[in-house]
């Protein structure tokens, strides 16, 4: 069964750009969310020209503490080149979905 374009956009979006919200706030707590990143916003993000080809974008990383008390870095990309990733992978997603 072939997925769909739409439900590969959409998880892309709206599921796998911030860390997972679990009930114990493990990876991030629960204002942080991704739900409402959605195609709206990935288009308008991709309209804009917010820096020069070549110059590139930085992540956000932060320190997260596990229950054992190991340090693990996390990082949250930029979301205008997120966008613009998620949006070739729709727009290209019958040469990508055999993969």
């Amino acid at each position: 069964m072939p997925i769909e374009r739409e439900f590969v956009f959409r998880a892309l979006l709206q599921h796998n750009f911030l860390p997972f919200t679990r009930p114990n706030k493990e990876e991030l707590p629960p204002l942080f969310t991704s739900a409402s990143f959605s195609e709206q916003a990935t288009l308008a993000l991709d309209a804009l020209a917010l820096r020069q080809h070549g110059k590139g974008y930085d992540q956000l990383d932060y320190k997260l503490t596990r229950f054992n008390g190991v340090t693990r870095v996390l990082s949250i990309p930029h979301p205008h080149p997120y966008a613009k990733l998620c949006k070739k992978i729709n727009d290209n997603w019958q040469h990508l979905s055999f993969i």
